[in-house]
């Protein structure tokens, strides 16, 4: 079976089974209780590719569930364009003409749909829901956290009270949320258990890293280290100059004592072309090795702002916004590895877009 993906704008224009598969969409999610995802996944399943040949993910499905032009309806003014951030009209703001083209659904499925939807996703599913309604996000682990497999970032999912996980949160792969298992095969962590171990590993480290001048010295050693080719190639650049720089000196001594043979002019030529040429070398490497320095002001802000995330981190009442803002300024990557259970924190410290200290930690969940 093949199916392009139907316009919004024109959905009753297609072959039928097109439209067959946008009715199976609607039934599925409506009476068989299947989840964006999972219809994704059984139409990627099936081989059904969309319009562009490529596969389906969950966000297609929603804006099909979602698509009011399914039930014949046309609606005009839903968008704001002049505007930056607030995009989407309140609804009593739309223009929304009934009976516009043959519907595919009946009203009723849509709006079985609409309900359904909202109890599974907590209001997620209500047609162009307005971004300033938009509540903020518990997960302050978000764009941080990514999958060990496909490399996709963890995204914060809520379980219904209902289900036998009891409203439990977790973080999951967005991959396998997006496009299923066939991208990823499903993982997910308890959020308060990654928070914890996250939590205590960051905290031990950056407490460390604080005390005395520890700091400047694991700054100073991680930039050795980043640059210790280049820094043996100027030490193995340096004596190669000062060897020769002897030869030639012993040459043009026995040259000036009479002790010259015919052949030393040409010698001492070739040694001081060589001559010339590893000291532009020299340079040309020395000028790639920028001398370490860190200013004092951003070792006492650095320090400041670990004091500050402790704080955070302690705090009987968490405020993610704020700790999620904090933690990405020290934290760069957070994996948990599926065999081991093992957490991978990156740790990393930048000044003006150059990374100046990263280090990786090893937690167990």
């Amino acid at each position: 079976m093949y199916l392009l993906f139907l316009c919004p704008n024109n959905p009753h224009k297609g072959p039928p089974e097109e439209i067959d598969i946008i009715q199976w969409i609607f039934n599925q999610y409506a009476f068989e209780n299947k989840g964006y995802h999972k219809i994704a996944s059984e139409l990627n399943q099936q081989q059904v590719p969309t319009q562009k040949g490529g596969t389906w993910s969950a966000s297609t499905i929603r804006a099909i569930i979602i698509n009011e032009s399914y039930i014949g309806s046309k609606v005009w003014n839903k968008q704001d364009y002049q505007t930056k951030g607030e995009k989407w009209r309140d609804r009593s703001e739309w223009i929304i003409t009934e009976n516009a083209h043959p519907a595919l659904i009946t009203k009723e499925l849509f709006e079985q749909c609409q309900a359904a939807a909202k109890r599974r996703n907590n209001g997620g599913g209500e047609t162009h829901k307005p971004f300033g309604n938009k509540i903020a996000s518990p997960f302050w682990l978000r764009g941080i956290m990514v999958c060990d497999k496909c490399g996709s970032r963890m995204v914060g999912n809520s379980a219904s009270t209902r289900s036998k996980n009891g409203g439990h949160r977790y973080y999951t792969c967005g991959g396998y949320l997006r496009k299923g298992k066939e991208f990823c095969s499903y993982v997910g962590w308890k959020k308060e258990r990654v928070e914890e171990v996250v939590t205590n590993k960051i905290r031990t480290t950056l407490l460390r890293l604080s005390m005395d001048n520890q700091l400047e010295e694991e700054i100073r050693m991680y930039h050795n280290e980043k640059n210790k080719h280049v820094i043996a190639q100027v030490s193995s650049l340096a004596a190669e100059i000062t060897f020769l720089e002897k030869r030639v000196d012993a040459v043009v001594g026995d040259m000036n004592a009479g002790k010259g043979k015919s052949f030393h002019q040409e010698m001492l030529d070739e040694m001081k072309t060589e001559l010339m040429e590893k000291k532009a070398e020299h340079a040309a490497v020395s000028e790639g090795l920028r001398e370490f320095d860190v200013p004092e002001e951003y070792i006492a802000s650095v320090k400041y702002d670990i004091q500050t995330l402790i704080g955070l981190l302690d705090a009987e009442v968490q405020n993610p916004q704020i700790l999620h803002q904090i933690v990405s300024k020290f934290v760069s990557k957070v994996v948990v590895q599926r065999e081991t259970k093992n957490v991978y924190v990156t740790v990393q410290f930048t000044n003006a877009d150059e990374v100046l200290y990263e280090k990786n930690v090893v937690a167990e969940m």
